[in-house]
């Protein structure tokens, strides 16, 4: 993910509200606050004024096992790592994808989640694999896993240009407009926000970067938190209560292979 939403709205909840967020003694601690992009289905988003999703009903669930209330804040993904860093928030929660760049500046939690990348294409693209792409115009969300896959692979996939955006939906629309051929991104997000829709899909048979796998980052003076959220995790993983949130959001029990350990 990488984006860019409300952040007017959240500064002025973090100014207001984030007295004790970021490395805070357990003592003092009242409420956790999670920071995430919620632009993002379906694991953040906003419907109405209520934030859901799964990465909100996991975080709720963790603060039930933890004994702390739990809330989520909206916060632009661009500054979601220094905001932890500046202690202006507890946690982030917003499907981030664990790397050893992010583990030089912030600690994870246990894996909470496992997923790959995928490829949304318009209906008469003709696109059927990532051989496809040769001479196409992709698009990515700046900061995110899969922008950094398809840099990586640029060579062999052999696209004519990538267009970066802050947020996900941005890609989308502008697929559906024409204006690029696919769009790189999370299979998740993608089978999501395409479904229903006639003039984008995801291809069903395209997945790549597999075994990806998404944690909360705490800040490196949070021991003591981030042992009890694994604990938490563990917990929810081995008494089915995982297995009902995925259910709920992905529209189909997890597999062994879709578990995150």
């Amino acid at each position: 993910m990488g984006k860019k939403v409300f952040l007017g709205i959240v500064l002025l909840f973090v100014a207001g509200s984030l007295v004790f967020a970021g490395g805070a003694k357990e003592a003092e601690r009242t409420k956790l606050i999670a920071a995430a992009d919620i632009s993002y289905p379906p694991f953040e988003y906003m419907e109405g004024s209520t934030a859901v999703g799964f990465d909100i009903d996991m975080w709720k669930e963790i603060g039930v096992r933890i004994g702390i209330p739990t809330e989520h804040a909206n916060y632009a993904w661009d500054g979601l790592i220094p905001g932890l860093l500046a202690k202006k928030f507890d946690v982030i929660m917003s499907d981030m994808g664990i790397t050893a760049k992010r583990e030089e500046q912030v600690d994870f939690s246990i894996p909470y989640f496992k997923q790959s990348f995928g490829l949304c294409v318009r209906a008469d693209s003709g696109i059927k694999s990532l051989a496809d792409l040769e001479g196409k115009i992709i698009g990515i969300q700046t900061g995110t896993m899969a922008e950094k896959w398809v840099q990586d692979n640029a060579t062999q996939i052999k696209v004519k240009e990538v267009v970066a955006y802050e947020v996900m939906p941005d890609t989308i629309l502008d697929l559906q407009a024409g204006r690029i051929h696919a769009a790189v991104n999370d299979r998740p997000f993608l089978a999501y926000i395409t479904k229903g829709k006639t003039d984008v899909y995801l291809l069903p048979d395209v997945a790549f970067g597999d075994n990806i796998f998404i944690g909360i980052a705490f800040h490196p003076e949070d021991d003591e938190l981030r042992e009890k959220v694994n604990e938490a995790i563990k917990a929810i993983v081995a008494d089915g209560t995982y297995s009902k949130i995925y259910e709920k959001w992905f529209g189909r029990k997890p597999s062994a292979a879709d578990m995150p350990f």
